[in-house]
Parts: C-alpha cells; sequence; structure tokens
C-alpha cells in the first residue's frame, strides 16, 4: 500500500466496492507517512484513511460521503453475517462469479465484471476512473435496484447510472 495516494474518485470506487465485499477496510499510517524513502519527489504522505483523503483532497464534504458507504455496511451487517454463516456451512464463497451462480447463463459465462455477493446482491463496480454510466448484465429472474428500488426483469442487459453509486441489483 505504499505509493501516491489515490484520486478521490478512485477511492470512492474502491470504498463503494468493498462495501459489497466480505472484509470493507482502509489503510492508515503514521504522521508524514512510512514511505517516505521510498517514494523520491513526493512528501511521503500514504494515510489512506477518509479524513485525510479529504484534507489532501480539500473537500470536506467526502467525508459525509464516506460516513454513508461505512453506515451503509453496517446496515448490511445481519446479511453479510448470515451470508458468511452459510457459506462456512456449505464451503462455498462469499464472493461468486455470475458462472457459478447461474451454471446455465451463457451470458453470465463471458461476464468479468460482475459478481454475485452471497446468493442475492448482484455487484456490478465501475472499472474506470470517473466512470458514472455502465452496462449491467442481469441473470434470469427479476432484480432490484438496490438504491432506486426500480425493479426489472433478468436475462437483458440494463443501463446503471444512479447518482455515480456503484451498481447494485437484489434478486428477488
Amino acid at each position: 500500500f505504499a505509493g501516491p495516494l489515490p484520486s478521490m474518485d478512485l477511492y470512492r470506487r474502491a470504498t463503494q466496492f468493498a462495501c459489497f465485499c466480505p472484509i470493507m477496510q482502509w489503510h492508515s499510517e503514521p504522521e508524514g507517512g512510512q514511505f517516505k524513502d521510498l517514494m523520491a519527489g513526493s512528501s511521503g504522505e500514504n494515510e489512506r484513511s477518509p479524513w485525510n483523503i479529504a484534507k489532501v483532497y480539500n473537500c470536506p464534504e467526502f467525508i459525509d460521503e464516506m460516513r454513508y458507504w461505512h453506515k451503509l455496511r453496517e446496515e448490511l451487517r445481519p446479511y453479510i453475517y448470515a451470508t458468511a454463516k452459510k457459506c462456512v456451512k456449505e464451503n462455498t464463497p462469499m464472493m461468486r462469479p455470475l458462472f457459478y451462480q447461474f451454471p446455465e447463463d451463457e451470458n453470465g459465462l463471458n461476464c468479468e465484471d460482475e459478481y454475485m455477493f452471497g446468493e442475492d446482491y448482484l455487484v456490478a463496480p465501475f472499472m474506470e476512473e470517473d466512470q458514472t454510466r455502465r452496462e449491467v448484465y442481469l441473470p434470469e429472474g427479476k432484480w432490484k435496484d438496490f438504491f432506486t428500488g426500480e425493479v426489472f426483469k433478468g436475462g437483458q442487459v440494463i443501463l446503471s447510472s444512479e447518482g455515480g453509486k456503484i451498481p447494485v441489483l437484489i434478486r428477488i
């Protein structure tokens, strides 16, 4: 985790992604950083807490945005706990490629940038910096947008662009 700080957008995307992963964490550094000698020509600043990113980029409102994602993660805790417990019992992964969950779906077989978080959450992370829209393939079934509540029929590709939030759909 040495190297220059990520842009605010990459930090935002990493936080959104981590919210829907088995482990969500950020890394902190001592004041002044511990990698100054390795980062010639820079301040050595490598402290990756939300408040330091907000300070470095002079964007205090960024803290509230990060607070939203961390609170959301806490709200997901019962689902994550139940899913982890079930996965241990059944010897299955918490994060699954679509083809694992939908083995008969040929489109899911070729989908490399979406995954299932447990059995119910389809997650389609943004893969590019400053990306705010993306196509999302939905396997068969009914799906509800996690953030808007909009319901979609599976077996199609939709365009997701809910305010720059990571596309997440719940199987219903």
